[in-house]
């Protein structure tokens, strides 16, 4: 069984780009320790119910096929892994695997930047915000630095992101 719970940071750093830096390595809420105990102890609790919620629609969702072979990519949904064209694993945080099964569910749809932002950060979308555009970007290379001619994540100017799948690439 999988951890489906939270990472909140607490710090005293309050710096816009530490917090920032910190949403966009994967965690789910950034708090200050100058943040009033009440409410790190309210957004511990939203942190909780969002996870309990995920694990209970995980549940009541089919189990999805482990691995899932597309072109010549492994792409495992039940371990979370991805396997590269000569069978290395790809290491991706959960966001960036969130965001890539997102993607593969969606494949060949163009997926907004608030879909993938709802979806994966489990928060609304702030146009400000490029966590989205910053996941998309770093997953890109990965694949790249793995197989040069790999473009399967394109983007639709105006309405968000496409997988193509992996089949396509090159």
């Amino acid at each position: 069984r999988r951890f489906l719970g939270g990472l909140m940071i607490l710090t005293g750093n309050a710096e816009p780009t530490d917090r920032i830096v910190g949403l966009e390595l994967g965690a789910d809420d950034f708090v200050s320790k100058l943040t009033s105990p009440r409410e790190i102890v309210a957004r511990l609790r939203s942190l909780l119910r969002r996870s309990q919620n995920l694990a209970a629609a995980q549940e009541d969702s089919p189990p999805e096929k482990a691995p899932a072979r597309t072109g010549k990519w492994i792409l495992d949904m039940s371990r979370h892994e991805l396997y590269a064209p000569d069978g290395r694993l790809v290491h991706l945080t959960s966001a960036e695997f969130g965001t890539l099964r997102h993607l593969n569910a969606h494949r060949g749809e163009a997926v907004s930047r608030e879909d993938l932002s709802q979806a994966v950060l489990h928060r609304r979308f702030d146009a400000l915000d490029r966590s989205i555009d910053n996941l998309v970007s770093r997953l890109r290379k990965k694949f790249e630095a793995l197989d040069p001619a790999c473009r399967v994540l394109k983007t639709v100017r105006g309405e968000g992101y496409v997988f193509v799948g992996f089949d396509h690439d090159g």
